[in-house]
């Protein structure tokens, strides 16, 4: 997976095309962050939506989404306002200080894949970091802001579970979560289908058996295509099912605990 890092006004596909014409494929990197694009704006960054595998045709609609959300990243301040649904969401992820940790300013943007509220447990960083997507550290990093703790004050324990908006396009947090004591505390809606943000649905108490299956359920629901992420593959594009939550109504996230 490649990232690649623009300024302020270079987002110009002109030069992605020069980078990759002669190839056709994308360059890796370790320092991909989960594996998507990355693009600089002055002090903020986001993530494109579309996460993309080697082969160039993947890398079209990839491109298409980052201009989109290039767009809306210009017209979306730092911390959110106020009562957004972006502000709901992130509160109910990262708490109340959410916004001393600008490592997160890409959590929870609508048409994006960044809708999943993750509790990483110290295992399921510590794959993630070594699968060369470092939202182990990230979320670390971040806690600690918020929480106004040093290393020493919040050291990396065992039972200690940090919050990260993870990719529900390739459902990275379930997949830990059906195997560590990672959970998944809600799914945003990312209104890709209509929906509205802010939205979504509780799962912080699915069982890690049926986990997979619920935050599938909600990616198909909310219309979001599935993707690889870097340590997990691309899973199933449809068919998932979610006992739980089929045939009841989206709730504001602020309710999920």
């Amino acid at each position: 997976m490649a990232t690649v890092a623009l300024a302020a006004g270079e987002a110009d596909s002109r030069q992605m095309r020069r980078r990759y014409r002669h190839t056709g494929k994308l360059a890796s990197s370790s320092s991909a962050f989960e594996g998507a694009w990355t693009f600089v704006d002055a002090q903020h960054k986001f993530l494109c939506a579309a996460m993309f595998r080697t082969r160039i045709a993947v890398v079209l609609p990839c491109l298409v989404q980052a201009i989109v959300m290039k767009s809306n990243f210009t017209q979306a301040a730092w911390p959110p306002a106020a009562g957004s649904a972006r502000d709901v969401a992130l509160k109910a992820c990262f708490g109340t200080n959410y916004a001393a940790a600008s490592a997160i300013s890409h959590c929870f943007m609508e048409h994006d894949t960044h809708n999943t509220c993750c509790m990483l447990d110290k295992s399921a960083r510590d794959q993630n970091d070594a699968a060369g997507n470092p939202i182990g550290q990230a979320s670390l990093n971040a806690a600690r802001q918020i929480a106004g703790k040093t290393a020493a004050s919040m050291p990396d324990a065992d039972d200690l579970l940090t919050p990260w908006c993870t990719c529900f396009g390739s459902q990275v947090c379930s997949h830990y979560a059906s195997t560590t004591g990672t959970k998944v505390k809600f799914v945003n809606d990312c209104a890709c289908a209509g929906g509205t943000a802010g939205k979504g649905f509780c799962m912080a108490s699915i069982s890690a058996g049926d986990i997979s299956g619920c935050e599938g359920w909600a990616r198909e629901q909310f219309q979001m295509p599935s993707h690889a992420t870097p340590g997990v593959a691309e899973p199933n594009s449809d068919g998932n099912t979610c006992s739980s939550l089929q045939g009841t109504a989206e709730v504001d996230v602020s309710t999920c605990s």
